[in-house]
């Protein structure tokens, strides 16, 4: 409906019963159908009721094709600050750091039962039983041990303690035996460690080793042994008697035949050569050469 009457209104056709003067003023210079002349708050025409919080209220407030969000607050002055002003901290990064605040027990805090000792004193006293052992604790309470009265040993005087001058450490041009023994009496130059010197030396040593690499890659031949040896002359002897034997007389031997022949045909023994006869004729139905029915 507020379509038609917009469309109406447009085109000149609205009468004064529909439109009352006082709405009709208001929306003449507030409302604009698409496509109109006036422009939205934003900038851009937009059928509909243009309203002036479009700008500062978030829930009715446009957004613009192609451009961030717009803030919605509705700022008084350029040096407006929101949210709340951190008051100056006099104490600054290095004067924390440069102070060591130690930790410092509350005197007024009660310490745990020690339930160790009243155990202990209940077992030295003969209780044993776990009614006779609660009784004890509760009449004679025991309480851990904190602060100074716990330290039983004093802590370790150091070095420096008896002689101020006292310095950690070694002397960096002081080598030790073993550095001697594994890199040289002299101190490896720095000019040489930032130049990759060392690494240098390390790929011409493995250059130097690639033959060395090369052969080991190589297949090498098993060296002959005397049994093997052995093994080839007799199977050459073997073949070659067998050669002789073909070539001579045509046939091969019953040993050579009976080789040749052993691959094409199974080995059976002479009793089973001949097919078998069944020795079993009757069944249990009484009936020869029947099916054998299951009794359940």
């Amino acid at each position: 409906m507020l379509a038609a009457q917009a469309a109406e209104y447009v085109t000149g056709q609205a009468s004064s019963s529909m439109w009352p003067e006082d709405d009709f003023a208001r929306m003449s210079s507030t409302w604009q159908p698409s496509g109109g002349t006036s422009a939205s708050p934003d900038g851009e025409s937009r059928c509909g009721t243009q309203r002036a919080t479009m700008r500062t209220n978030v829930l009715i407030s446009k957004t613009e094709l192609g451009k961030v969000k717009r803030t919605a607050f509705n700022n008084s002055s350029p040096d407006t600050i929101y949210g709340a002003a951190m008051p100056h901290d006099a104490e600054s990064a290095w004067q924390v750091i440069s102070t060591w605040q130690e930790h410092k027990p509350n005197p007024h805090a009660k310490p745990g039962p020690d339930f160790r000792a009243m155990n202990k004193a209940a077992a030295d006293s003969g209780l044993v039983s776990s009614t006779q052992v609660r009784t004890f604790r509760e009449g004679h309470p025991a309480t851990l041990k904190t602060g100074v009265e716990s330290v039983t040993r004093a802590a370790p005087r150091l070095p420096s303690d008896r002689d101020p001058a006292f310095t950690y450490g070694k002397p960096a041009a002081h080598r030790t035996a073993e550095e001697v023994r594994n890199f040289g009496p002299n101190e490896p130059p720095v000019k040489g460690l930032v130049q990759g010197a060392y690494s240098k030396a390390w790929v011409d040593m493995n250059l130097a080793r690639q033959d060395d690499f090369d052969v080991r890659k190589k297949y090498i031949k098993p060296a002959p042994t005397a049994a093997t040896e052995g093994h080839a002359l007799g199977a050459q002897q073997t073949i070659a008697k067998l050669s002789s034997g073909i070539s001579s007389s045509g046939s091969c031997s019953p040993a050579a035949r009976g080789k040749s022949t052993a691959g094409n045909s199974s080995w059976k023994m002479k009793k089973f050569e001949s097919k078998a006869e069944a020795r079993v004729t009757q069944y249990i139905t009484g009936q020869s050469n029947s099916r054998v029915e299951r009794i359940h």
